[in-house]
């Protein structure tokens, strides 16, 4: 999961889901439409960086207004997930043995119970 980094503090933010709620809640504390907020985000922007890691606090449970939010904006770090995203219709569980076939492992089987 990507996060947002300050301080030595992780804050986990899930960028592939967003609520309705939160988008209202962006775009009524920032003034600005959701998309451009995406954009100045994706751009490094300090208004996309700002929404979001005021979002990702807000989720961690901290009920910080986004007019208070201050921070020394240089030492902010974000880190993208880095998880490869599986495409669609592709199998994600590993691959589980044939439970009808014996594990082989080059010796013959013991047939001396048999």
């Amino acid at each position: 999961m990507a996060k947002f980094v300050l301080g030595g503090i992780d804050y986990p933010f899930d960028t592939d889901h967003l609520t309705n709620r939160e988008v209202i809640a962006l775009e009524k504390a920032t003034g600005a439409s959701i998309g451009y907020l995406v954009d100045s985000f994706n751009a490094n922007g300090g208004t996309g960086r700002d929404a979001f890691f005021w979002l990702a606090r807000r989720r961690l449970g901290e009920h910080i207004e986004y007019a208070e939010l201050e921070y020394n904006y240089a030492a902010l770090r974000f880190i993208p997930d880095t998880t490869p995203t599986p495409e669609p219709g592709q199998d994600t569980a590993p691959e589980q043995p044939d439970p009808t076939e014996a594990p082989h492992n080059g010796a013959p089987p013991n047939t001396a119970n048999a």
